[in-house]
């Protein structure tokens, strides 16, 4: 059940982390690269297909709404469930 729960915390920020990064992109008028794009657009597929399209959506919304501290926040609480604690990842690389 641990594993389960941290797998749909980590999609749980993913999907908001999709919502700030398009939300900061729109505003400062910016485009992916057609490589950067493909990526983003497979990884959100994906994002969505685990969580389901009306929690990824509302996830996402929310998302749109996240000041740049707290999408750094989230990205970084979730590359440590992801690879452990920092001073694990450091010391294996």
């Amino acid at each position: 059940m641990g594993a389960e729960l941290e797998r749909r915390r980590t999609g749980w920020g993913a999907a908001r982390l999709f919502g700030a990064v398009e939300a900061q992109i729109e505003a400062a008028g910016l485009a992916m690269t057609p490589a950067d794009r493909a990526d983003y657009e497979r990884f959100r597929a994906l994002t969505r297909s685990r969580l389901g399209e009306a929690a990824f959506d509302a996830l996402l919304a929310e998302g749109r709404w996240w000041t740049q501290e707290q999408a750094a926040a989230c990205a970084l609480e979730t590359v440590l469930v992801i690879s452990g604690p920092v001073e694990e990842f450091v010391s294996h690389s």
